[in-house]
């Protein structure tokens, strides 16, 4: 009865062994390719709003001269960029960050200040693409070069779901 109950604890233990570290290798897998598809995500959702802001910076400063003159049309073109590239909030700020023109009221409440060392990298004229995962947001921002002192900010809501799923599995 001896040797027949040490084969089975031994069979036990080498069968219990096997099939936790079968499972646990497709657990880590799995994992780490969910971890991938979201950075991914988050990478494609930076470059696809840094192609939008320079395409909407782009128009800006080709209708530059119509809009310097007419305020009001100024504003109905932010509107209208933000519409047409799906953006939620668009801002024109200073390179101190203040707030010059806005999409409208709404955004204007709810417009914060980009910190300073974001606005001074931006004066080089290329995009600057930050996200955070606090906020479920990325904010852009670009240097207007047909206008004096002028800079285009979006803000741009992330999928809450990506990021609390980064943070779970602490990517962020």
């Amino acid at each position: 009865a001896v040797p027949g109950v040490v084969i089975a604890i031994f069979s036990l233990l080498i069968f219990n062994y096997s099939i936790e570290k079968w499972f646990d290798k497709k657990i880590n897998e799995a994992v780490n390719n969910s971890t991938e598809i979201a950075k991914r995500y988050l990478n494609e959702h930076q470059s696809s709003i840094g192609k939008d802001i320079l395409l909407v910076a782009n128009d800006f400063n080709r209708n530059s001269s119509k809009l310097k003159n007419d305020l009001k049309s100024f504003q109905n073109y932010i509107s209208l960029q933000a519409k047409v590239r799906s953006l939620n909030k668009i801002f024109l700020i200073n390179s101190n960050g203040v707030l010059k023109y806005f999409q409208d009221e709404k955004s204007k409440n709810e417009f914060t200040k980009p910190d300073a060392y974001i606005l001074s990298a931006a004066k080089s004229g290329k995009p600057i693409i930050i996200s955070s995962a606090y906020t479920n947001k990325t904010y852009v921002l670009v240097k207007l070069n047909n206008f004096e002192d002028l800079f285009i900010y979006v803000v741009q809501n992330v999928d809450p779901k990506i990021v609390n799923y980064l943070k779970k599995t602490g990517e962020v």
